[in-house]
């Protein structure tokens, strides 16, 4: 009889703690801290997410590890998830539209997205 745990897909784990001499290395601490506060739910398609997930296992992650980070956390890829989407707005509308069948080749005018200004910038 098999007799090992899995746990749920967003099972929360225990950390190992981090010795204090090692928390000023950025590596070694994540990016921002937990909060109990969520922002927002992303609604997404189970064969996105699975794409998008081994996507970041297979070549996110290693690139990390190989650059002195070998414990990401999950609100830390999606945090530069929706950053990378923000910085790339043309190409999320583009892909947007393709998800609704919409073939922007056939449209009769072509417009880009302009960005808003950052908060606080003003120029």
């Amino acid at each position: 009889m098999n007799n090992a745990v899995v746990a749920a897909p967003n099972a929360i784990l225990p950390r190992k703690p981090v010795p204090e001499a090692l928390k000023t290395d950025t590596r070694v601490e994540p990016a921002f801290p937990s909060s109990d506060d969520l922002r927002e739910n992303l609604y997404v398609r189970d064969e996105t997410v699975t794409e998008f997930e081994d996507a970041v296992d297979f070549e996110a992650k290693p690139f990390l590890r190989e650059h002195g980070v070998p414990n990401e956390t999950g609100r830390e890829i999606q945090d530069a998830t929706i950053q990378v989407a923000k910085s790339n707005l043309e190409e999320l509308a583009k892909v947007s539209l393709e998800g609704r069948g919409v073939d922007i080749e056939d449209e009769k005018t072509s417009k880009s997205i302009s960005r808003p200004p950052e908060i606080g910038n003003t120029g």
